[in-house]
């Protein structure tokens, strides 16, 4: 594993007609956090620190996603 892809922000303020996340019947995103919660991503840095320390990695590449546009 050398990137990493981290979704830190849920919602997209397109609201494409479209879209099989907000147009259709699943409209569970409602109950998500419309942003990781702090706890979440510093836990995800701790466990990417271990992971890097452990398999003495000279880098790996962090890539935050999410949100339009």
């Amino acid at each position: 594993m050398r990137d990493v892809i981290v979704k830190v922000h849920q919602r997209c303020n397109l609201a494409c007609t479209y879209c099989y996340v907000y147009q259709h019947e699943d409209q569970s995103w409602h109950d998500r956090p419309a942003v990781m919660p702090a706890e979440t991503w510093q836990a995800t840095v701790a466990k990417l620190r271990r992971h890097v320390r452990q398999h003495q990695m000279p880098a790996l590449r962090g890539i935050l996603h999410g949100g339009e546009p």
